[in-house]
């Protein structure tokens, strides 16, 4: 199949979701479409004129038509699980339930994500010296409510958090005033498992190095949610850093490059499934966020791709990749802002990266010039949605790169060490420990130092 017929089915079908998220459709401009794709598709059949582009505007009416229905039945999920529970909002409520994700701590309270026996989601505000764990029951006593939008005090904009919340399936959010467990995870889970390994590990970073460092250490390794602190975490947004923190495209790269190599002397197709294999459990571990899952089935196809020996169509991979990613829950293409932005960085690593990076290879040393390419080709690609949900634009991101991304991969691989180690005996994990943590404090120091400066971000 030619990739212009892919990418005219795609486009069709994102922007079939698009618009019925928008605009809200009804049943009958679905029909209006089919019964226009099928008389063009009766023009085809008798007309041998401009059949190329008869071609292309059917696949993309009957793909917007799988768009609009896709997400008419997501809405109708949604719309019915947001009213089951309505006679009850506002009041006390007692029930029984799951915790379904991997707890999400901040500063001052912990974020669980649990299902009641009825099967409906709810978002419970717990206290933060709580010991909560993914798949343990329990009971919830609280009041129920409805979460609501929120001004954004940086920028003065509302943020869509019923939006962001809806995309996960959670409807209603409750302030407990008492949580029991129940009973703890039990059987073999493979996600409980690895959330348990999780836990052991930022337990022993957290032992070995000390805050802030040890919250930093956690992220750019394994994407552990813990706060870094609302400033610091501010800090690392305005100087352009924010991606090391929370996982995305180049960490995993970073494990894949390092995976490579360290199982090179074994065959082909051993090293790469092994490879592929560490990915997915690795996305698990993480929490499965959608820059994450992106990331991760992009390098995933990579491996793939090296494996069959067949050249990797970056671009048509990450098409695929993400119009999976919608078909499966298609309330991320509007509501989920992470999920954008990765997107849209990719493209602009694809499309832009090579230009900048081959005009500044010829004054500059190799290593130099892709993170500055890299960093100016993203910043360029995610600049318009930046600006328009959060109102400012770093200026200072390229050269807090360039000072900070050499180091990052040495930084993961030893802060992995020090944990990993720690978990088993303390004493030799230190030395390793101490290198992490004088390259964490250097990260925090570069850009503690960025974002004081007076023009380190441009507010529009």
């Amino acid at each position: 199949m030619r990739a212009s017929y892919i990418y005219s089915a795609v486009f069709g079908f994102l922007l079939g979701i698009l618009w019925q998220s928008v605009l809200n459709l009804n049943t009958t401009f679905v029909v209006f479409l089919v019964i226009l794709g099928f008389f063009l598709l009766v023009i085809l059949r008798f007309n041998n004129k401009g059949i190329e582009s008869i071609i292309f505007i059917v696949l993309v009416i009957f793909s917007m038509v799988i768009g609009v229905v896709r997400m008419q039945v997501a809405q109708e999920v949604n719309n019915s699980n947001k009213s089951a529970l309505n006679y009850l909002v506002g009041e006390i409520v007692d029930f029984k339930a799951v915790i379904v994700d991997e707890p999400d701590k901040r500063e001052r309270n912990i974020l669980l994500t649990v299902k009641s026996e009825r099967g409906f989601k709810v978002l419970v505000k717990a206290s933060v010296y709580g010991k909560y764990n993914y798949g343990d029951t329990i009971r919830v006593v609280g009041k129920l409510g409805r979460p609501q939008n929120f001004i954004n005090k940086d920028n003065g904009k509302e943020f869509d958090y019923v939006g962001y919340l809806a995309k996960d399936g959670v409807h209603y959010i409750i302030k407990s005033y008492k949580i029991t467990t129940i009973s703890e995870s039990k059987g073999f889970d493979i996600k409980a498992r690895l959330f348990s390994i999780k836990r052991r590990y930022l337990d022993s970073l957290n032992s070995l190095i000390p805050e802030p460092q040890s919250a930093l250490a956690g992220g750019i390794t394994v994407g552990s949610r813990r706060a870094l602190g609302q400033d610091l975490t501010e800090a690392f947004r305005n100087t352009g850093l924010i991606h090391i923190v929370v996982l995305s495209g180049f960490n995993i790269t970073v494990i894949i490059i390092f995976l490579l190599r360290v199982l090179s002397w074994l065959p082909r197709v051993i090293s790469y499934s092994f490879v592929g294999l560490m990915v997915i459990l690795f996305a698990i571990l993480t929490g499965a966020d959608a820059p994450v899952v992106r990331a991760s089935a992009m390098g995933i196809l990579g491996v793939l791709a090296l494996t069959l020996r067949r050249t990797y169509a970056i671009t048509r991979a990450l098409i695929i990749v993400a119009s999976i990613m919608v078909f499966w829950n298609p309330y991320i293409l509007v509501k989920d802002i992470a999920f954008q932005l990765s997107v849209v960085a990719t493209l602009g690593l694809i499309y832009i990266s090579p230009h900048i990076t081959s005009c500044l290879s010829k004054k500059l040393p190799f290593w130099l010039s892709e993170i500055i390419g890299t960093t100016i080709s993203a910043q360029i690609a995610v600049s318009p949605l930046l600006l328009f949900y959060m109102n400012k634009l770093s200026v200072v991101a390229v050269l807090v790169n360039v000072l900070v991304l050499p180091i990052i991969p040495l930084a993961m691989l030893v802060t992995f060490l020090a944990g990993f180690i720690g978990m088993f005996y303390t004493p030799i994990a230190l030395p390793f420990a101490f290198g992490a943590h004088v390259m964490l404090s250097y990260v925090i120091w570069v850009v503690e130092v960025f974002n004081k400066l007076p023009f380190s971000t441009l507010s529009i």
